[in-house]
């Protein structure tokens, strides 16, 4: 499964933070694979995880057709790494960014963020309920 690492908290002002977590360059935290976010990504420009994802990474998409959610956001983000002995390596990094009201999150989280966990955990079957044809 996933081990989750709680990363900390930051405001609407703490750009620089939101950047480096978004690129996974917070010093002194493990490596991870995937960040999710809560908050942040409303529907303007200004909103700093949008601005931090559009900066660093590819966004896949940036709104949805749903309601709970519009706003969420998937990136992806590829981060360059030194080891001690100078091999440079590169992974990629997956950003969930969810809307900070808790509904909305949690909603998205179940139907996006648990999917795709469970798609980059190799799951075969990784919809988050059974799915019935009418």
């Amino acid at each position: 499964g996933a081990v989750p690492i709680f990363l900390g908290i930051a405001g609407d002002s703490e750009v620089e933070f939101i950047k480096k977590a978004v690129s996974g360059k917070l010093e002194g935290r493990p490596a991870y694979d995937v960040l999710v976010t809560s908050g942040g990504v409303s529907m303007g420009d200004a909103d700093p995880v949008k601005i931090a994802v559009r900066e660093s990474g590819t966004v896949h998409f940036g709104r949805m057709r749903m309601k709970p959610g519009k706003p969420t956001t998937f990136a992806t983000v590829d981060v360059k790494e030194t080891s001690g002995d100078s091999k440079e390596t590169q992974r990629r990094i997956a950003v969930f960014s969810l809307p900070g009201n808790p509904v909305s999150c949690a909603v998205t989280f179940q139907l996006i963020v648990n999917t795709g966990l469970r798609i980059l955990m190799g799951d075969p079957e990784p919809k988050p309920r059974p799915a019935l044809t009418a």
